[in-house]
């Protein structure tokens, strides 16, 4: 049992970071091209995690895996952070938040029809209450769909459903090559892709880059680091210990904190909006932690 809890700790960590991702990629794409911030933030954090972790693979692919691993750079890395930054030039956080909300249901939904996984009713209850919760949360009663966020909003779900799709490919590259293994074979193969665009837009543009205010360089750095270094680790460590559709399922976690950061600086109030929010994706959370525990005391030791 500390083991899974520490599992969900580095969850908790990674929905922490990512849920002020939204905020400084969008600080970040206002002034640089959004693909070239992708290629370069790919280009970056995957050199860095190579050198971090280039030591845990477990076993260097062979053949026909080296196809399976630029599957996972191009749905895990290349489509995900391309098509989120392009998203989020054209959309809000708030429609960005609730599209990637849809996470957990895809992956649920991918695990299920490739026949990784089987959904319980106690699943399928838990994946209604989180999502509830965020609805409610993002105010979703008020949401609409419209002329001016249309494009931004169909290409975070496109982002959406590229990362959904890793999650579940990866589950057994993951017992293959190591968790940490698998990070840096997938950042590798990404960066090894997208640097020479990230080398030609630090030369063309290089005017733009050195331009950059101070609170934008922080976004950078931020992102880079905190929000794909360590959230990728933890993710890839995460994978390797439990199902694919409960490591989404934590995405539910990044508008509430969101919301509760806001509060903390003084931007927002706590409300009844936020409290019935929080006991709907807190109660999913903990209803699909204790549907996987009993199945794993149900299955018994490997």
């Amino acid at each position: 049992m500390a083991s899974l809890w520490r599992v969900y700790g580095a969850l908790l960590l990674v929905q922490l970071l990512f849920g002020l991702h939204y905020l400084t990629t969008q600080l970040v794409v206002e002034r640089i091209n959004p693909v070239e911030w992708a290629a370069v933030r790919i280009s970056v954090a995957g050199t860095i995690l190579v050198l971090l972790h280039r030591h845990r693979i477990v076993r260097w692919p062979v053949g026909a895996e080296w196809r399976q691993i630029a599957l996972l750079a191009a749905l895990g890395v290349v489509v995900n952070m391309v098509f989120f930054a392009m998203g989020m030039e054209r959309t809000t956080p708030a429609h960005g938040a609730l599209i990637m909300c849809m996470v957990p249901v895809l992956t649920l939904t991918f695990a299920v029809a490739l026949g990784y996984e089987r959904a319980s009713r106690a699943q399928q209850a838990a994946l209604a209450l989180a999502f509830g919760g965020t609805l409610v949360l993002l105010e979703a009663d008020r949401f609409h769909l419209s002329g001016k966020y249309l494009v931004g909003d169909l290409l975070v779900f496109i982002n959406a459903t590229s990362f959904a799709l890793f999650l579940v490919l990866s589950r057994k590259a993951v017992d293959r090559h190591g968790a940490m293994g698998l990070t840096a074979l997938v950042m590798g193969a990404s960066a090894f892709v997208m640097a020479p665009l990230a080398l030609w837009s630090g030369i063309t543009h290089a005017d733009a880059w050195g331009a950059l205010p101070q609170h934008v360089l922080l976004a950078v750095g931020y992102t880079i680091i905190l929000a794909t270094v360590v959230t990728y680790s933890l993710n890839y460590y995460a994978l390797g210990r439990v199902p694919s559709s409960q490591v989404a399922l934590f995405i539910y976690l990044q508008p509430l904190i969101a919301t509760s950061t806001s509060i903390a600086v003084g931007r927002d109030v706590l409300s009844p909006r936020l409290l019935l929010s929080a006991a709907l994706i807190l109660g999913g959370i903990a209803l699909t932690a204790l549907s996987y525990r009993d199945d794993a005391e149900e299955s018994g030791p490997s």
